[in-house]
């Protein structure tokens, strides 16, 4: 999806916060950013689930998204992650019912995005997927795998991307949805970090991770939690060990916990409930290092404001999706 970890840690954290956020222009009305992948570039991929697009965004002040490409026979695009191979990546597209908050059985499909020698883009659906909702996608490193979260059922699956196969992974009461009001989402983000597989449940309001390499057959253990109180979606983890949230409502915001607070509730640093400073917010990056060095950034987070998420979920259909910057060196 995006680099896994990165050198941070709360001591370079502004005391009061007040972190500055810049934005791109935005995104075409009912665009509905879902989650994001890193170009070497440094420019981002942007996953459309409200109509199976995706854009490219330089990361900067005031850039113009361009539409990269989008999908026929399908209604959105939602999780993307790279491949082993430089400037490739996998996304996973299908129908989702907003209208009845959940997915269309069936429907969901697995691609490779590719570029060619003039830069430009070459797609091809690797295989159908018989997932019930696959959301977050993860890479293992130097194999051909990638693991899928199914949000609906509450598995993490393996899909091998040379042979086709799909395996369970992993099977735990922790990945499954809960009967809440609103969206029906258990596990959501993945991500691996230091030899563990950390994962988010929207549902529960939790992290956990276990230890993992993504290279077993199956995962099996207790998963251990890291964090809680936190309507979490997509996430990061740093070298030091600390994360950072893209947090739902009612949240609505960028969470932060060290890793000396696990198993707590995350603070907010951007945003809030009454905020559109990340409003509906689903994902989190961080920009390429040597695309900050390369735009003097300082140390930067990029986070998808989801126009269309925050009119589903509370009726603001003034906002329209484009990509946060989060200056983190910036006041």
């Amino acid at each position: 999806m995006f680099p896994r970890y990165f050198a941070l840690s709360l001591a370079f954290l502004p005391a009061a916060y007040g972190l500055k956020v810049a934005y791109s222009q935005d995104l075409p009305q009912g665009a509905g950013i879902e989650n994001l992948a890193l170009r070497p570039c440094g420019n981002a991929l942007l996953t459309d689930n409200s109509g199976a697009h995706i854009y490219e965004v330089e990361p900067v002040a005031g850039s113009a998204p361009k539409l990269l490409h989008s999908f026929n026979g399908t209604h959105g695009a939602s999780g993307i992650t790279e491949s082993s191979n430089p400037d490739e990546f996998f996304v996973v597209t299908g129908h989702y019912s907003f209208e009845l908050q959940s997915p269309i059985p069936g429907s969901y499909a697995i691609h490779r995005l590719s570029f060619d020698n003039r830069g430009q883009p070459v797609v091809k659906q690797l295989s159908p997927l018989g997932v019930a909702q696959p959301n977050g996608l993860l890479h293992v490193p130097h194999t051909s795998d990638v693991l899928i979260a199914d949000s609906y059922a509450g598995y993490i699956w393996k899909f091998n991307t040379v042979t086709l196969a799909l395996t369970l992974y992993f099977d735990h009461p922790m990945l499954k949805p809960q009967a809440v009001s609103g969206l029906i989402f258990g596990v959501n983000g993945i991500k691996f970090s230091q030899e563990y597989l950390y994962f988010s449940n929207t549902n529960l309001g939790s992290i956990y991770r276990m230890r993992a390499t993504g290279r077993e057959d199956q995962l099996h253990g207790i998963p251990e939690l890291v964090a809680q109180g936190t309507p979490a979606d997509d996430f990061i983890i740093d070298d030091n060990g600390d994360i950072y949230l893209a947090q739902q409502l009612p949240a609505n915001s960028l969470g932060y916990l060290s890793r000396s607070r696990f198993g707590m509730m995350p603070e907010t640093i951007v945003g809030g409930p009454e905020s559109n400073a990340v409003a509906g917010c689903t994902a989190v990056a961080r920009a390429k290092p040597s695309f900050e060095q390369t735009q003097k950034l300082g140390r930067t987070l990029l986070v998808p404001v989801n126009g269309n998420l925050t009119a589903i979920l509370n009726g603001d259909t003034t906002q329209r999706a484009k990509l946060g910057i989060v200056y983190l060196d910036q006041n």
